[in-house]
């Protein structure tokens, strides 16, 4: 069974306990590179409307299943900046295959 590594996150929150989304994915750029990666795949597949959340979970069970460790820490604050920047990006492929608040 592998060891469990602990990220500190506490150094991507600012004085009001604000997440900071940037700061995080300057530190681990794989994070994006991998919820882009896994979203073009669905879209490849026909699928045009599906949940950020469980592509972050995605990355997270790859990620034990890659390295035998679990651990990996992907803040849940960073879920919807992930999908935000990413329809952003790319709005013609992505700018509807997430639901964001205020959207209905």
């Amino acid at each position: 069974m592998g060891v469990a590594v602990q990220l500190d996150l506490t150094r991507y929150f600012d004085a009001q306990d604000r997440f900071d989304p940037h700061a995080y994915l300057i530190d681990h750029p794989r994070v994006y590179l991998l919820f882009r990666k896994y979203a073009y795949e669905l879209y490849s597949k026909g699928i045009r409307r599906y949940g950020a959340k469980a592509i972050v979970e995605r990355i997270r069970y790859q990620e034990a299943m890659d390295t035998g460790r679990d651990g990996f820490k992907i803040n849940n604050n960073i879920v919807s900046y992930l999908a935000r920047k990413l329809a952003d990006e790319e709005p013609l492929l992505f700018a509807e295959f997430f639901s964001f608040r205020g959207d209905k």
